[in-house]
């Protein structure tokens, strides 16, 4: 006997990739429920009292586009040399004054990223992550020509039964920076993409910190960019399966590291 299926799948993991009560219609977070046909939270954030000029019925900061609230949890930031929060200021030239904990590469990279407009954006979505960030300066060469990578850690919610995103490590390899951007300087007949030729400006003017600057802003997109996040643990988890297509993870990164490329290049 044959049977007719419409071939769908009622998928409880709707807005947010939260699991949808069926008995309530709320949306579980973790550590409140959501009302979608109100738009409001039953019940305030639990670390409210740790941010009074924040509504206690906010989320996210009110930036959910940018970042992830998975469980209530506190935010972690940038981390200093003594496991607390990084902070800095802008002075009135444009410089950066960090807080002691701060460290050497993380100094660097944020003084590279204060010098234009989308390096500063990107070092304060670092600030202001949800999660740990931390930055490192490898001076060699990496085999694989990458200009830096970023890293996720994950570590087991034993509450919630699954893993969550605790901690982005994002490193830059200076070595491989000095090298290719000296290739391009040195091969001006060949075809060179237009990023690639902005790096070899900087080449040409000795700016090492501004190739850091440049991609430690495509780099930091990896390590806060919430759907970016999403989508990258997707295809890691997915990939080789039967049916998978890639998420592009790459276009917005790029664009961010070439803006940073043109604003230096034109001061």
């Amino acid at each position: 006997m044959l049977e007719q299926t419409d071939g769908s799948y009622d998928n409880p993991f709707k807005f947010n990739a939260k699991e949808l009560d069926d008995d309530t219609g709320l949306y579980y977070y973790g550590a409140r429920y959501y009302n979608p046909r109100l738009s409001i939270w039953y019940g305030v954030d639990p670390l409210a009292e740790k941010f009074p000029s924040w509504s206690p019925y906010n989320y996210t900061f009110d930036n959910p586009v940018n970042y992830i609230d998975p469980d209530g949890r506190a935010p972690e930031w940038i981390r200093g040399t003594d496991g607390k929060k990084v902070t800095y200021k802008k002075n009135s030239d444009g410089s950066l004054t960090w807080s002691k904990n701060v460290t050497a590469d993380t100094k660097r990279i944020g003084n590279s990223l204060a010098r234009t407009n989308e390096g500063m954006n990107r070092l304060n979505s670092a600030s202001n992550a949800k999660h740990e960030v931390e930055f490192k300066i490898n001076k060699k060469k990496d085999d694989s020509k990458a200009f830096g990578y970023t890293e996720p850690e994950y570590k087991l919610n034993k509450e919630a039964g699954k893993y969550e995103l605790s901690k982005m490590k994002i490193v830059i390899f200076e070595g491989t920076l000095k090298t290719k951007s000296k290739e391009v300087s040195e091969s001006k007949g060949l075809l060179w993409s237009a990023e690639a030729l902005e790096y070899g400006k900087l080449h040409d003017n000795g700016d090492v910190d501004g190739m850091i600057s440049a991609t430690a802003a495509h780099e930091i997109w990896h390590a806060t960019d919430a759907k970016n996040i999403e989508d990258a643990r997707y295809n890691a988890n997915n990939e080789g399966k039967k049916g998978f297509k890639k998420r592009e993870t790459e276009a917005a990164p790029e664009s961010s590291e070439y803006k940073v490329l043109k604003q230096l290049n034109k001061k």
